[in-house]
């Protein structure tokens, strides 16, 4: 009879896997797999990210570098030119909450050429975003000009940061400024008397991208010397 039981019990164990277990089985590896699958997909989503926002951050860092750089040769065109007539008195032509456009001396002597930051609405392929330009007359603009051309002949226009914040919010602005102070950014001050700007370019986030954004509060030390 021992024997009888041990043949049984070898038998039954060469029978295999019966349907339970294999439905078991199953069940098990389809939860290891998802949860493996769900494990990657958030891995890539988070390399995704990490690398966008470090791109936005770069972007965002080279924009500042270059606006604050250029803000802070602004001059008037008196400072260039005593022999001035007309709107000499003031560096800047143009300063809204989106845009700038300012004498800039970058070197060239008794020269002074218009330089123009904005942001503007992005290409078609990014709808809903901004853009921030630069726009740089190749020639110096002619003393006492009271408006800003556009950029045509002789003017480089390049994109320095997309995915910007569209349209810009007066309540939000890109640029803001005030007098010698440094002080008070909400009261308008006349275009002659800026002598501080606060550049603020933020980015626009999505659901697995957190925004960015970069400030900085920029003083003009040629716009009010000599004042």
């Amino acid at each position: 009879m021992i024997r009888a039981r041990r043949a049984s019990r070898r038998d039954r164990r060469d029978d295999g896997m019966t349907l339970v277990e294999v439905m078991v089985g199953m069940a098990i590896f389809t939860i290891l797999g998802g949860l493996l699958t769900g494990f990657v997909i958030d891995m890539l989503r988070s390399s995704t990210g990490t690398s966008t926002r470090v791109s936005n951050v770069d972007q965002l860092r080279v924009a500042m570098d270059d606006v604050t750089k250029a803000l802070r040769t602004a001059v008037r065109p008196e400072q260039l030119n005593p022999g001035c007539t007309g709107t000499c008195d003031a560096a800047f032509l143009a300063a809204s909450a989106s845009s700038v456009a300012f004498y800039a001396n970058y070197g060239a002597a008794g020269k002074a050429q218009l330089t123009v930051f904005r942001v503007e609405q992005n290409l078609p392929d990014h709808p809903g975003t901004g853009r921030f330009v630069e726009e740089r007359q190749s020639a110096a603009i002619p003393a006492g000009t009271t408006t800003v051309p556009s950029c045509g002949a002789g003017c480089t226009k390049r994109t320095l940061a997309t995915g910007l914040i569209w349209p810009v919010a007066a309540a939000d602005p890109a640029f803001a400024f005030a007098d010698d102070q440094c002080s008070d950014f909400t009261t308008p001050v006349d275009k002659a008397d800026i002598a501080c700007v606060v550049v603020d370019l933020p980015i626009v986030g999505a659901r697995d991208n957190p925004g960015t954004s970069a400030r900085s509060t920029v003083f003009l030390p040629n716009s009010v010397m000599g004042r």
